[in-house]
């Protein structure tokens, strides 16, 4: 049972961690010539008189061990099937295990690092006493993840900052082109008035408006998108102040320009 429980090892184990003879096995009792039964295996692991310290420690384990890994024990199926170390150090509360037993297993190292504690979920910021808790190299970890994440942050607030300034320079760039194209078609809209039907106006003043919009924006002027509802609102606008005399009606040139209610 004992070379059967070392060769499921091979698999089960992590050598240099646990205690194991996976190295010894490989290097001296298997090969050609070599008896690899369950009991040839056991006899080679006995008879070597170079065994690893890691391979002396894990037969002294197994040997102290035996009512717990024995028929009946508590750690019997792992062991039939090769997991008798981490059943007796991990699976294995140190209660249920005899005295001789737990006294030849090795001390579980704990870990103490900032990913095996505080950031064993996921990184999160700190609270001021588990900061002082981290050793240096920990600490100077925490202090560039934290120093990333806000530079991060006044990133993505800058880009928005400078959206919400462009959108209003936009809006009030689309005001004015607004404003002008109202005040360029308002005589020629009161004029058509006279002569032409509404819905005919409103269609030659829906096309001028189109055509002064792509003329501004081939010339530089950033106004953002001027939509099919803000085409209808400026032709709106047109009409009403046309409606209402405001082309045809000589002005005063001390008065300057029409004023119109956007």
């Amino acid at each position: 049972m004992l070379a059967v429980t070392a060769l499921h090892c091979l698999a089960s184990v992590r050598a240099g961690e646990t205690p194991s003879c996976e190295t010894d096995i490989v290097a001296h009792c298997l090969g050609d010539d070599a008896d690899m039964s369950p009991g040839g295996i056991q006899a080679c692991l006995l008879n070597l008189v170079d065994r690893s310290a890691l391979c002396n420690e894990y037969l002294t384990i197994v040997g102290a061990c035996s009512d717990e890994i024995g028929k009946g024990g508590i750690c019997e199926g792992d062991h039939k099937e090769g997991d008798t170390m981490p059943c007796l150090i991990h699976r294995t509360k140190p209660d249920d295990l005899s005295v001789s037993c737990h006294n030849t297993l090795p001390v579980e190292e704990v870990k103490t690092g900032l990913k095996d504690t505080v950031w064993k979920n996921g990184k999160v910021l700190l609270f001021d006493h588990e900061i002082a808790k981290l050793d240096a190299n920990d600490a100077d970890t925490y202090e560039r993840w934290v120093k990333k994440k806000n530079k991060n942050k006044k990133s993505a607030h800058g880009k928005d900052k400078d959206y919400a300034i462009l959108k209003m320079k936009q809006d009030k760039a689309k005001q004015k082109l607004a404003k002008d194209i109202i005040s360029s078609l308002l005589t020629e809209a009161a004029r058509a008035l006279n002569e032409d039907s509404v819905s005919d106006v409103k269609e030659s003043l829906t096309k001028q408006v189109k055509r002064k919009v792509k003329e501004a924006k081939k010339a530089g002027v950033d106004a953002g998108s001027f939509e099919k509802d803000d085409v209808k609102d400026v032709v709106k606008k047109i009409m009403k102040a046309a409606k209402q005399g405001q082309g045809s009606r000589p002005r005063d040139p001390r008065l300057g320009e029409v004023r119109v209610e956007l």
